[in-house]
């Protein structure tokens, strides 16, 4: 999505938001899915026959989304601050996202190499 790659650009992502409807974000996703929503072509459509099926695909996908989060919202709302570890997950969603799953250090560079490794004479 855009706001991932204006992550990867290096912009920064500003306070952290939730809005109604469009739920947990921060600047500059949301900017992305403004971006995004323009990009899209199927928001081009025309006529009531477009409008209502648009409008169905996204009740159903906000029913569906919800059914499917149920057992983490559960889990978010049993922690003693629910913002708190929603932000918190959102966060390491995103900036993970960002980094396509890469981490930010190389968590093996303080191993050696396999070369480095002596597995005896080879003409034993």
């Amino acid at each position: 999505d855009f706001g991932q790659t204006l992550g990867v650009w290096g912009v920064s992502s500003g306070p952290y938001l939730v809005l109604p409807v469009v739920g947990s974000s921060n600047l500059r996703d949301l900017t992305g899915f403004v971006g995004d929503s323009f990009a899209d072509p199927l928001n081009y459509g025309q006529g009531d026959a477009y409008f209502a099926s648009r409008v169905a695909l996204g009740v159903t996908g906000a029913v569906s989304g919800r059914v499917r989060l149920e057992p983490q919202i559960e889990a978010l709302m049993s922690q003693p601050e629910p913002y708190v570890a929603l932000r918190r997950n959102y966060s390491q969603q995103r900036d993970a996202a960002i980094r396509d799953g890469r981490f930010e250090d190389d968590p093996f560079k303080d191993l050696p190499e396999f070369d480095d490794f002596d597995f005896g004479d080879e003409d034993e």
